[in-house]
């Protein structure tokens, strides 16, 4: 980074009206030409409609949750409302990042980091959706039909045990890891971690519909419980060694770090502990889930959370140090008293709605055509499972960047369940 983006950088901190005026005052490197603008803050927009007026194709979103300093600028300026969108509140806000998902955009003002992280999130959740839902549907009705143990039934199973979460952070392998008065729980790449270092592993977790090639899984899974959520790659569950704990019903934030604390917290652990967990601002998934995580924390001040990780971002709500000083109960012997999992054959009944939701689109779309009334199929359409489990999340997703016609919606689901007979269904 030059000296003009690092002062740049530092000056939106203080004044972001400023800083944004002398971007434009001749460097475009800090703001580029980028036709879409997020500007959150009424102090010192008007650089920002000089923005947006200055260049035709060029719109300016206006993000302001006080309706006071909104009116204020309305009585002050004469907005272009064909260029200019006023935005107060939060889900508003979320709206227009889906809708302008795919498009170049620029961010500026006071509440930048609020918008950069909703950002995130609406791109993280379209990832995985980009091919409909089916990497991750083919994994749902593959592993829901295994047998595995339900994890939900664990609720303060371990009350007040500490716990030590593992991350796999580069601090990791420097860390001193004591693991004698602690449950420990490690996900993904942090397993092949602990093993190497030789640490006992309490429950492993893995969450990622399609992981990256992890040695821990060639190798020997040790018998090791894992915590695992159906949407998990399917053809590496097959080959796990140990008990299979079915978490589901867990909110599992943005990465296997947020789901192993997740489930730490759920199982009554106190304190947790972190160590490794370096996070990061590069990547979008690990700074996504630190503000996640901080949210868990804040909600949940019963719970003393430690960060124990040398070096990386700092976790608010956490102390600093390494708590681990009761001793733990029998693990196997708790989870030999978990009931099973019931098994779901969902493929067949999944397999059978699509069949019948493709007649319906057919339906509808001859009536269309036709000019007559299409009530009957739009009811029977929300009832099919097929619609509720594929279409209508996609189209929650896709809706915003397609905006089309009830036609177009429809023919939009004809494009998924060809989609899905041929590569899930194979039919």
């Amino acid at each position: 980074m030059n000296h003009w983006s690092s002062n740049i950088k530092e000056l939106e901190q203080i004044d972001p009206a400023l800083a944004f005026h002398l971007s434009l005052s001749g460097n475009d490197q800090v703001f580029g030409e980028e036709p879409i603008l997020f500007y959150s803050g009424i102090s010192g927009c008007n650089t920002a409609l000089q923005w947006v007026y200055d260049k035709e194709g060029r719109h300016l979103y206006l993000f302001e949750e006080d309706l006071n300093a909104l009116r204020s600028l309305l009585d002050e300026e004469k907005i272009d409302f064909k260029c200019i969108t006023l935005i107060n509140h939060v889900e508003k806000l979320k709206e227009v990042l889906w809708k302008t998902l795919l498009k170049k955009t620029q961010i500026v003002g006071t509440k930048k980091e609020v918008i950069q992280a909703l950002q995130r999130g609406v791109q993280l959740v379209f990832a995985d959706y980009r091919d409909f839902g089916i990497e991750i549907e083919t994994n749902l009705i593959k592993n829901m039909g295994r047998v595995s143990y339900d994890g939900d039934a664990l609720k303060n199973a371990f009350k007040d045990i500490p716990a030590l979460v593992c991350g796999a952070g580069p601090s990791f392998l420097e860390s001193v890891v004591s693991d004698e008065k602690a449950l420990v729980f490690a996900g993904g790449t942090a397993l092949s971690l602990c093993h190497e270092k030789n640490v006992r592993v309490d429950f492993g977790a893995y969450i990622d519909p399609k992981p990256d090639k992890d040695p821990f899984f060639t190798s020997n899974t040790l018998g090791i419980p894992l915590c695992f959520q159906s949407r998990f790659d399917a053809t590496l569950l097959e080959k796990w060694e140990g008990m299979l704990l079915n978490f589901d019903g867990l909110e599992p934030g943005w990465n296997v770090g947020n789901f192993i604390t997740h489930i730490a917290l759920y199982l009554g652990c106190n304190p947790i502990t972190f160590v490794g967990m370096d996070l990061s601002e590069t990547q979008a998934d690990l700074l996504t889930g630190k503000e996640w995580l901080e949210a868990l924390i804040a909600q949940h001040p019963q719970t003393t959370f430690v960060n124990a990780t040398q070096g990386g971002l700092p976790i608010r709500g956490c102390r600093a140090g390494f708590e681990t000083n009761r001793p733990i109960p029998d693990v196997k012997k708790v989870l030999s008293e978990l009931p099973l999992k019931t098994k779901s054959d969902m493929r067949s009944d999944l397999l059978n709605s699509l069949l019948e939701t493709k007649q319906i689109c057919e339906r509808y779309l001859e009536k269309a055509a036709s000019k007559k009334t299409t009530a009957l199929e739009e009811v029977e359409l929300e009832e099919e499972l097929f619609y509720q489990r594929i279409l209508s999340p996609n189209w929650m997703r896709w809706e915003p960047l397609i905006e089309g016609s009830k036609t177009e919606e429809i023919l939009f689901y004809q494009t998924i369940i060809q989609d899905y007979q041929e590569k899930l269904f194979k039919c």
